[in-house]
């Protein structure tokens, strides 16, 4: 499949599931979850705007605890692919302008619920790690969605265009079934021999059953086909504008004791990200509800405001790499002492369409042992497959 066209953000690749004229979207990826983020211990602060998974696990080792077992977890989960609305389709879906009987569809907006995605974490501290206090339990949930995607009108028209090519040449590799269905039925009915009759009835019944698998494994090897995708790959780029939304809560756990429960954080933020093929701009503004240990000794905590700013240069070589910096500046309302910042570089792999290996290291927020260094794996789960013919 690793021909298949890229047509999703971060260059997704397709399945075609052709009975239907569906496409599956193996390539999706869920983002660092806001929980993480808001106890600063996810890879990436500033999160390129990526498709979510159905079903999504990260696991996260801070390095720098001397831990070998990894102690943080997220479980994350893309609430559209269990109950997808009847109308929806690619377009709808990758945020494609289209025209229909109904009229003009812009789909700028379409991503509130199509990219929404709820998170649970988990993290444990053993040892004073910047915002996370020792032995103390952290449990955090959030919720991330896209408010506005825009495409340039060269994208949308490039996207049309190969979609109605590809729905066509499905029908076309789908009727060369049929077609040669029927000339079995027809030597089926001159055929005196039954073990040879049972024989051809099998082969039609083969191709009735398999016919998706079957006019896909065709679509991969059809000449015409791959020519629709390569004429394409130079209008398939990643959406020009986003701009996506999160927020998050987390309570802490001193000891490991539901007695001792505190609030610790919760925030509430936007990105903006400006893309090409290859790389991307994303400027960060998130607000912050922050209860800060102000004394050490009397262990007293006190809610202050805080806002953070900064932005991220995302860089993607092929379509398993990427290299990335951020850089973000943390400002206390009322207490300039607490001001700090943030710089990490960030490296990702895609080991397939499921798995990806995360790495970062650099200067974490905090003043005391903010070395960052950090590991993580993200386990993608499900099968989503959309339309791609507009709905009628």
């Amino acid at each position: 499949m690793k021909k298949i066209i890229l047509i999703i953000l971060l260059f997704t690749y397709c399945k075609i599931i052709a009975q239907n004229k569906e496409v599956k979207l193996d390539d999706l990826k869920t983002p660092n979850s806001p929980g993480f983020q808001i106890l600063d211990i996810s890879p990436s602060s500033i999160e390129r705007p990526t498709n979510p998974k159905e079903f999504a696990l990260k696991v996260f080792n801070l390095t720098n605890n001397g831990s070998a077992l990894p102690k943080n977890f997220a479980f994350e989960i893309a609430p559209y692919w269990f109950a997808k609305p009847q109308n929806t389709n690619l377009y709808k879906y990758l945020n494609i302008k289209y025209s229909d009987e109904s009229g003009t569809h812009n789909n700028i907006a379409t991503g509130i619920y199509n990219k929404l995605n709820l998170s649970l974490a988990s993290s444990f501290s053993d040892s004073i790690a910047g915002s996370l206090l020792a032995n103390t339990n952290y449990i955090s949930f959030g919720v991330r969605t896209n408010l506005i995607t825009l495409r340039t009108k060269q994208q949308n028209q490039a996207l049309n265009t190969l979609f109605v090519n590809i729905s066509k040449r499905l029908g076309q590799l789908s009727d060369d079934l049929d077609q040669k269905a029927n000339l079995i039925d027809q030597k089926i009915l001159f055929e005196q021999d039954s073990g040879k009759r049972k024989i051809l009835e099998d082969s039609v019944l083969l191709l009735t059953r398999a016919r998706a698998q079957l006019v896909s494994e065709a679509a991969e090897k059809d000449i015409l086909y791959k020519s629709y995708l390569e004429d394409s790959l130079p209008e398939l780029s990643t959406p020009l504008f986003q701009l996506d939304a999160a927020y998050a809560y987390s309570e802490a756990f001193p000891n490991n004791e539901y007695a001792d429960k505190r609030f610790n954080r919760s925030g509430l933020w936007a990105t903006a990200t400006l893309s090409s093929t290859h790389l991307a701009l994303i400027i960060l503004g998130r607000v912050i509800w922050d209860n800060v240990l102000t004394d050490t000794a009397k262990n007293s905590f006190a809610r202050k405001n805080a806002f953070d700013f900064g932005a991220k240069l995302d860089w993607t070589i092929g379509t398993n790499f990427s290299l990335a910096v951020e850089h973000l500046h943390r400002k206390y309302s009322d207490d300039k002492g607490l001001n700090t910042n943030r710089t990490v570089g960030i490296i990702q792999y895609k080991v397939n369409n499921n798995v990806y290996i995360t790495g970062t290291y650099g200067k974490n927020f905090g003043e005391f042992k903010n070395v960052f260094t950090l590991l993580g794996i993200n386990w993608g789960f499900g099968s989503s497959p959309l339309s791609i013919e507009p709905a009628k």
